[in-house]
């Protein structure tokens, strides 16, 4: 083995150098992965967020549905009750506005009421008026009795 030892050593070297570029490219190759797999991680983290988001799009989308879906019926009330109110209206007829008519009233509304002030003043100056009772009771300077 004297004579071959160099050949021997040279081939093993050649081999082991071999050995050396093949574990590094491996190597290379095994950081470029788990580089890619950090990267598609965070990617499958940024597309899971999206997901969520989305998911939370779709529970507010439906709820925004069943309001449109109330708000739609609570329209249709009021439609209604506007369609009803409109034939109320004009089963009236035409109405129209009469100042001195409005006049009338209101002069007629202040003779009355000075009238109701002047004979609730009668009452008190009787004493058969209280205003605690809803009934006349007996006049303090009189024998006689008024029925309750």
């Amino acid at each position: 083995m004297g004579e071959h030892k160099p050949q021997l050593v040279s081939k093993y070297n050649d081999e082991i150098a071999i050995s050396i570029e093949k574990q590094n490219a491996l190597n290379e190759s095994l950081t470029t992965l788990g580089s890619q797999i950090t990267e598609k991680k965070s990617e499958i983290s940024v597309v899971e967020s999206r997901i969520a988001e989305l998911k939370e799009l779709v529970v507010e989308r439906e709820r925004k549905i069943d309001l449109i879906s109330q708000l739609k019926e609570r329209v249709a009330t009021l439609e209604a009750t506007i369609g009803q109110a409109n034939s109320d209206i004009t089963a009236l007829g035409e109405i129209t506005f009469d100042q001195q008519q409005l006049d009338t009233a209101l002069s007629s509304q202040e003779v009355t009421k000075s009238q109701n002030n002047k004979y609730k003043k009668s009452w008190e100056g009787l004493d058969l008026f209280h205003p605690n009772r809803r009934s006349l009771t007996r006049n303090s300077t009189s024998t006689e009795y008024l029925k309750q």
